[in-house]
């Protein structure tokens, strides 16, 4: 409901009360129907409000939580966490050639690539939790 429909439902209660007829019943059933939206719309603040204490708990346990990817038969090894952030990156001092840096640098482009997208599965899974699987725009 409204605010604009909410000052029409009061404004009609307030002019029927004043007009003194016998409407009690109606001004109680309007007053009933205006008392179920209020506390409607507050279960669902209350909601929104867990919703997002949640979310906030999942943002720090994902914080905590590490993804790795090894490529090149584990010549290069990146580790990012749930927030798709690299925490590290480890490369065998075997592969680097100083005559083939396009090989190194195609390595850990696809490190990162895989350990970011195992970030990205983690995050999504765990806000399915949350969600129950609702694809929520933004939320993931």
């Amino acid at each position: 409901m409204s605010d604009h429909q909410k000052l029409i439902v009061d404004f009609f209660i307030l002019s029927l009360y004043n007009l003194g007829t016998n409407n009690d019943i109606i001004i109680e059933t309007l007053f009933k129907s205006r008392l179920e939206e209020e506390m409607k719309i507050d279960n669902i603040m209350k909601q929104a409000q867990k919703m997002q204490k949640q979310m906030m708990e999942i943002q720090e346990e994902l914080a905590n939580r590490t993804v790795e990817a090894t490529v090149g038969g584990g010549v290069v090894t990146v580790t990012a966490n749930g927030q798709q952030q690299i925490l590290s990156i480890r490369i065998d001092p075997e592969v680097v050639d100083p005559n083939d840096v396009d090989m190194l640098q195609d390595l850990i482009l696809a490190a990162v690539n895989e350990a970011l997208r195992k970030a990205q599965e983690l995050m999504t899974a765990e806000m399915n939790k949350l969600t129950g699987g609702l694809k929520i725009p933004g939320l993931i």
